[in-house]
């Protein structure tokens, strides 16, 4: 309550009551969805705008994430309403970020982290059984597995399966995906002999270091059996 005195001395009737309240806040994520590295690999500017300025008071970013959590850098007042951070993650994940002024919640923002380009030497080609009968029928389930070099599984790829050394030995047929980052391929043969089997990432067709080598053995040999009848002829020339 304000109560208004002329030279200090006397009062004026009227009192007029004033309340003071908290500045609104809106917080947003530019870009909302970024690669998954360090805040010099990539980043998101998360900005803070309150509509009134109060000298004095630092806004506070804190980061909520199911796996490890969000960094945040670079922070900057303004001085006119206006923070920013940069925010990163090494983890592929969703990172929720709340930002508070003097003890006030005044915005969350979600932002998306997503696995970066496949590395070659932490993605793997691993085939079970690694040998089969040459019968067209008997088959080795090659699983093909992306990583990014934080070692974040890489989803909703298409990677391809092939045989090394320009061989052409086998059938290969994509059967799916666990959607982890796993992907799964069904190898048949009817010819005998051992093959390399080389698996590549669907964007920049870069191939995976590790290969897997699968052998086909000769199925089972067919028997047969002649009779003769009568199984006893003279010597004669004539039966």
């Amino acid at each position: 309550t304000l109560t208004a005195k002329i030279d200090g001395n006397a009062s004026l009737t009227q009192t007029q009551t004033v309340t003071f309240t908290p500045a609104e806040g809106n917080l947003i994520a530019e870009p909302s969805e970024v690669t998954a590295g360090t805040v010099a690999e990539s980043k998101s500017r998360l900005t803070l705008t309150l509509d009134t300025y109060v000298p004095g008071v630092e806004a506070v970013l804190t980061a909520e994430a199911a796996s490890g959590t969000g960094f945040i850098s670079n922070y900057v007042n303004h001085k006119n309403g206006t923070y920013t951070w940069d925010v990163n993650s090494t983890i592929a994940q969703d990172v929720t970020f709340k930002a508070t002024f003097d003890g006030d919640e005044k915005g969350t923002a979600v932002v998306t982290f997503t696995a970066g380009s496949m590395d070659e030497e932490l993605s793997k080609v691993v085939a079970v059984p690694k040998e089969i009968t040459a019968n067209g029928i008997d088959k080795s389930v090659v699983a093909i597995t992306l990583k990014d070099k934080y070692g974040n599984f890489i989803k909703n790829d298409t990677p391809t399966l092939e045989e090394g050394n320009n061989t052409d030995f086998s059938t290969i047929k994509p059967t799916g995906t666990d959607g982890n980052g796993n992907y799964t391929f069904d190898v048949t043969s009817t010819k005998t002999g051992e093959i390399t089997l080389v698996g590549r990432d669907g964007i920049d067709k870069r191939q995976i270091f590790q290969k897997a080598t699968l052998k086909m053995k000769p199925g089972a040999v067919a028997t047969s059996q002649i009779t003769a009848n009568p199984t006893k002829v003279s010597a004669n020339g004539s039966a």
